[in-house]
């Protein structure tokens, strides 16, 4: 049975760094929902380029879908930005439980202080405003069957562990 695998969470907290490292080892496609928003519009993104983004994930989402392919989704996926977050996650994994995938949910929280120090050291500064909003936004929209990391204090091959262990255990 092929897998979808949601990864979500705050800023700076481990992300698009766990989806590749999980994408390589174990041969899934990895969409990160960044990459569709600011890699593929490397100029000043507006509603219609967030939209247009947004577009093109679910369209290359469906494409591998269609092939049984296992894919993981990562992004911050919160209500905090109407442009960003017309994305209607559920509609995603609709569409993968209907091709019988397994889905599998992450939530990867980080504290403030971490995810500003990391989000700099990239230079991607998030503001502590933006912060407190993103953590109530995810803080609201929790699900009954995701696996929650508090990534403050690990290290990326800790946070794999948690994961293989409870999720590809052979």
């Amino acid at each position: 049975m092929p897998k979808l695998i949601l990864i979500r969470g705050y800023s700076g907290s481990g992300k698009s760094t766990l989806a590749k490292a999980i994408g390589k080892k174990y041969k899934f496609v990895v969409l990160g929902h960044d990459s569709f928003i600011f890699d593929y519009h490397p100029f000043e993104v507006s509603g219609k380029e967030f939209k247009l983004a947004n577009q093109n994930l679910f369209s290359c989402f469906k494409n591998y879908l269609n092939k049984s392919y296992n894919i993981i989704l990562e992004g911050v996926f919160s209500s905090i930005d109407k442009r960003i977050n017309n994305i209607d996650i559920n509609k995603f994994v609709k569409l993968a439980e209907k091709h019988q995938y397994k889905i599998i949910k992450i939530l990867l929280l980080i504290g403030k202080t971490e995810s500003c120090k990391r989000t700099s050291k990239r230079g991607t500064p998030v503001p502590t405003s933006l912060f407190q909003k993103l953590k109530n936004s995810l803080d609201k929209t929790l699900y009954g069957d995701e696996l929650i990391i508090n990534t403050t204090k690990l290290k990326k091959q800790e946070i794999l562990k948690l994961i293989e262990r409870k999720y590809f255990k052979k």
